[in-house]
């Protein structure tokens, strides 16, 4: 169960999360426009980059690892700790996104009424 510090932290967001949410909010709504050829191509794009940057993406991981309290848990800094085998995970999950079927806009449930009319529930 989540102590009260952490209930109090999420309704008090700073500003500056405020704002990413509230970019990541109008983001999805322009990405429910584009093509599944698009975002497909944009997941293999950015699995390639994620690929290509590795030893960046290590090196940027030790910093921050080294900036980490001495005192925080374990299991924490494990979760945190990127490997070699870690981003290659990422970059073949990212693969395997692109190849699944795109939810968007599939129709989950329809039916016709009584009078006639046609109710579906799509997916957005």
């Amino acid at each position: 169960m989540p102590s009260e510090t952490t209930i109090q932290n999420v309704n008090h967001l700073p500003a500056d999360m405020e704002e990413a949410f509230r970019c990541l909010r109008l983001a999805s709504r322009s990405l429910r426009a584009l093509s599944s050829e698009a975002k497909n191509r944009s997941l293999l794009a950015i699995a390639e980059d994620v690929a290509l940057a590795e030893s960046e993406i290590l090196s940027a991981n030790a910093d921050d690892l080294k900036r980490l309290n001495a005192e925080a848990a374990p299991a924490y800094r494990d979760r945190l700790t990127l490997t070699s085998a870690r981003i290659k995970g990422m970059v073949e999950s990212l693969r395997q996104v692109a190849a699944l079927p795109d939810p968007v806009n599939e129709v989950v449930e329809e039916r016709i009424l009584e009078n006639g009319l046609r109710v579906r529930r799509v997916r957005s």
